[in-house]
């Protein structure tokens, strides 16, 4: 018995759909991101682009680069380039500042100074150059909320006393300030404000190190500079 042959539109339909029903298999494994920019920096013919992702928490090199290749993925659909930089940031960081897990290069040799080197489009060279930030210890704190608020409404934790105060100056350049006394190490004093000014609604910049502490909100920032041996922090407005 023979089968009756399908028509070309029936064809198209199932070729179509399992074509879908792969590309929505395939998007389901990349880790969750957030695209926040994309900004061409093109010179001349040479195609070049600088990405910010967000991610929900801070992924391991493995998921990043896996992110960072469905990324390029996605551009190149759009169009041919020379070259392509991503920098990641992981949860309640700033996507303004510096990156805090990880730049992703997609350029000829992995190096986004040779993207002038290939015409664009050809990636017969292209490589994936990885600078990764490892996540910092996990930081807890026996420091409490005081309720009450110091330089531009930054939490303050229970027991710290105000030493010092100076208005900024504009025209000098000078940012105000608060320093404060309390005691407390230097990592129960960071600890408290990692939590607490995310619970406030301020953002991590990704220049922070360990005991200089930065945040944002809208057109704000804080510096929370912390003395490595406690006892002191200082309040940096701007």
């Amino acid at each position: 018995m023979t089968m009756p042959l399908l028509s070309v539109s029936l064809l198209l339909t199932l070729a179509t759909g399992f074509s879908t029903i792969s590309s929505a298999a395939l998007r389901a494994q990349v880790p969750g991101h957030r695209v926040v920019s994309t900004k061409d920096v093109s010179y001349g013919t040479v195609r070049r682009f600088q990405i910010r992702a967000s991610l929900p928490e801070h992924y391991g090199r493995d998921k990043v680069e896996q992110v960072a290749k469905a990324i390029v993925t996605d551009l190149t659909r759009q169009q041919p380039v020379n070259a392509v930089s991503i920098l990641f940031y992981g949860p309640n960081t700033s996507t303004s500042g510096v990156y805090d897990v990880a730049l992703v290069e997609w350029a000829p040799n992995g190096r986004w100074e040779d993207a002038a080197s290939v015409r664009a489009g050809d990636y017969a060279s292209f490589r994936y150059d990885v600078t990764y930030n490892a996540p910092a210890p996990a930081r807890t704190t026996r420091l409490r909320p005081s309720g009450r608020t110091g330089l531009l409404g930054t939490p303050l934790p229970e027991g710290a006393t105000l030493l010092q105060r100076k208005p900024g100056n504009p025209a000098a350049g000078r940012d105000p300030t608060e320093r404060y006394a309390i005691s407390a190490s230097a990592e129960d004093i960071a600890g408290f404000f990692s939590r607490e000014m995310s619970a406030a609604g301020w953002a991590k910049d990704g220049s922070s190190t360990r005991y200089i502490l930065a945040f944002r909100k809208g057109k704000l920032m804080i510096g929370v500079l912390i003395n490595r041996e406690g006892k002191t922090f200082m309040l940096m407005g701007s």
